[in-house]
């Protein structure tokens, strides 16, 4: 196992479902102090090696700046799941509560960066997914066509526009605008962005809210990757 995966030395088996859970989550908590960004894996606790609950059938990838706070949305929403008012993920961990059990949320791959964390959970999805039925229903973490990508990420342009102004910095993005108007192209800075832009404004809200300088009207904004930006490689638009 790498040193990246982290297993549990604790053993619950006799403890209140809720406690259980606030240990797992205490555990996570720490054990995702390591990185910025986490790839995590679901996994059935009642399945493979009892010893090590890492060998699980897995349920689902999801990527996640703070392994804790989302692992207790998904418990939150498998202990609130019906039958019929629920996801299929959802109604599956909570039969596994239901039984006393708690799905075991195994810490996969580190990553530095948002855009990483998603290429990253791609990459898990289509590796597990080839043996187990996950319920994740992106098609890029099924092995589909989900529009043009982002350099060689492997993450669908359409995502990136989600990323916040904060994350597109850390990930190197350069951000294009290109006023057909007034002919101008350049870089925005991000320098004059953050004293604009409020913390978490994203991608996608900034192009609806970019003028261009020149005329002032509104510009094509091009999130670039920072490999295509370094080479002056043509745009790729949204």
């Amino acid at each position: 196992m790498s040193k990246a995966r982290k297993r549990w030395g604790w053993a619950p088996e006799a403890l209140p479902l809720q406690e259980k859970i606030e240990r797992r989550l205490t555990d996570l908590a720490a054990a995702g102090q390591g990185s910025p960004y986490w790839v995590y894996v679901i996994r059935v606790p009642t399945t493979g090696d009892r010893h090590d609950w890492t060998t699980g059938d897995p349920l689902y990838v999801g990527q996640t700046e703070n392994v804790a706070r989302r692992a207790r949305q998904h418990l939150r929403a498998g202990g609130e799941a019906s039958e019929r008012g629920a996801s299929a993920l959802y109604r599956h961990l909570h039969r596994i509560m239901a039984d006393g059990a708690v799905p075991v949320f195994e810490l996969v791959e580190p990553a530095g960066t948002r855009l990483a964390a998603l290429a990253a959970e791609t990459r898990w999805a289509l590796r597990l997914g080839r043996h187990f039925g996950l319920y994740n229903d992106w098609p890029e973490h099924r092995g589909k066509s989900n529009g043009p990508l982002f350099g060689a990420s492997g993450v669908p342009v359409f995502r990136v526009w989600t990323l916040s102004v904060e994350e597109a910095e850390a990930d190197d993005i350069t951000l294009n605008i290109q006023c057909p108007q007034c002919r101008l192209r350049l870089d925005l800075p991000y320098s004059a962005l953050r004293r604009v832009c409020s913390v978490g404004t994203s991608l996608l809200n900034l192009r609806h809210a970019v003028t261009c300088p020149g005329c002032g009207r509104k510009p094509c904004l091009t999130p670039v990757p920072a490999s295509a930006a370094s080479e002056q490689a043509q745009l790729v638009g949204f």
